[in-house]
């Protein structure tokens, strides 16, 4: 009976480094040793889990903007030739036309200088650690969608799932 409660706890342990390491991949392997995984066990929870996310993600992704592609024109001249369209205060028309110019946020200026600088291998690279893996996944689908980037993606999250299990282990 108390190996079922011990094995119960382990597999709930385990579903939840993997759950938190498909999205925020940074924070996974520390939950683990706290939880008292081993170094196997985090290695292995955090890869799998970073790894699915990347797919799930990945493939949301390219579904998402298919389908904006395919239906936001159709919305957007919906709102614009609407008759009542004065009942819809909070729609900014001027932004659906296309000779308007581009108004850039912080967040867009962010993403437009990591691809204009670091490119694809700074979108490999930084996905796992520094941008969550939903929003790396994304970039990644929009700006350089091939099966080898879906490869490289996956790499990334296994070796950094390696350097963040290891440097908690020895420190």
């Amino acid at each position: 009976m108390t190996f079922i409660f011990f094995t119960v706890k382990l597999i709930f342990k385990l579903l939840e480094v993997l759950f938190l390491s498909s999205f925020k991949f940074l924070f996974a392997p520390p939950l683990a040793f706290k939880l008292g995984l081993t170094f196997f066990q985090t290695f292995l929870t955090t890869s799998v889990g970073g790894i699915l996310g990347v797919l799930f993600f990945y493939y949301l992704s390219e579904g998402l903007i298919v389908l904006w592609r395919k239906y936001f024109s159709v919305i957007a001249s919906w709102f614009i030739s609407h008759p009542n369209r004065r009942n819809f205060p909070y729609l900014h028309l001027g932004s659906l036309r296309r000779n308007k110019r581009k108004v850039f946020t912080f967040r867009n200026r962010t993403l437009a200088r990591i691809r204009t600088n670091y490119g694809l291998l700074g979108i490999i690279i930084l996905t796992p650690v520094v941008l969550s893996i939903p929003l790396g996944s994304f970039l990644a689908a929009r700006y350089y969608y091939s099966l080898k980037t879906l490869c490289f993606l996956g790499i990334s999250v296994f070796v950094w799932s390696i350097i963040l299990s290891s440097v908690l282990v020895f420190f």
